[in-house]
C-alpha cells in the first residue's frame, strides 16, 4: 500500500494529524523557550543572571525610597496648605489686617502704624500674605497682644519683632510714655489661593 493510499484510511489520517500536532509542539516549545542552551544554561550565564537580579533588585529599592520620600513630601505640601489662609477663611488683604486690629484691642494697645496686606509669592499655589505694625505700650499690653496674634486661626508668624526701651524721654514726659516700649514687626500668614489679578 503506498502513502497516498494509507493518508486515505482513517488510520493513516489519524497518523498525519498527530504527526503535524506534534511538529506544530515542537515548534511552539522552541518558538517560547528560545534556544537549547536556555534550558542548560552554564554557570557563567547563571551568574550574569544573578548580577542582573541583583542590579535591578537596587534600582528597584531605590526607587521605592524615592517614592516613600516622594509620598512624604506630598504629605507635608497637603497639611502646609491645609493649615494656611484660604479663601473659606475670608478675603486676606482685608481680613487679616482686621484680625490684627482686632487682637491689638482686645489687649489694649493702641498702634502707631498698621500697613496694608501685601501678597509674597512663593509659587503657583502658596503666597505670604504679610503686614507691617508700629505701637508703643508697657511691656504688659505688649505680651497681652502678642498673647492675642498666637490665637489667631489660621496661624500667624513673625516675619521680623524689634522691641526696643524709649532712649530720649521728653522732658515733661508723662511716667506711662516713660515706661512704654517701643515696637516694630512684620506679622505673615501661608496664603494657598488664587493668585490671578492679585500683585
Amino acid at each position: 500500500m503506498t502513502l497516498k493510499e494509507h493518508l486515505k484510511t482513517p488510520k493513516g489520517r489519524l497518523i498525519a494529524a498527530l504527526c503535524v500536532l506534534g511538529i506544530s509542539w515542537i515548534f511552539l516549545l522552541f518558538y517560547f523557550i528560545g534556544p537549547l542552551d536556555s534550558l542548560f544554561p552554564t554557570r557563567a550565564a547563571i551568574d550574569a543572571k544573578k548580577a542582573e537580579l541583583l542590579k535591578l533588585q537596587k534600582e528597584n529599592s531605590s526607587l521605592k525610597a524615592k517614592m516613600k520620600q516622594h509620598t512624604a513630601l506630598e504629605q507635608k505640601f497637603k497639611s502646609l496648605v491645609n493649615s494656611s489662609w484660604q479663601e473659606k477663611d475670608g478675603v486676606v488683604e482685608m481680613d487679616l489686617r482686621s484680625r490684627v486690629q482686632t487682637a491689638a484691642q482686645k489687649a489694649g494697645l493702641n498702634l502707631n502704624s498698621l500697613g496694608s496686606v501685601k501678597l509674597v509669592k512663593i509659587n503657583n499655589e502658596l503666597s505670604f500674605a504679610e503686614i507691617d505694625i508700629q505701637g508703643s505700650a508697657p511691656i504688659e499690653i505688649i505680651a497681652a497682644f502678642l498673647t492675642q496674634i498666637q490665637e489667631i486661626k489660621p496661624a500667624l508668624t513673625w516675619k521680623r519683632f524689634d522691641l526696643r526701651a524709649n532712649m530720649r524721654p521728653r522732658r515733661n514726659a508723662a511716667p506711662d510714655d516713660i515706661q512704654n516700649l517701643f515696637f516694630t514687626g512684620s506679622l505673615r500668614v501661608l496664603y494657598a489661593g488664587k493668585q490671578e489679578g492679585r500683585k
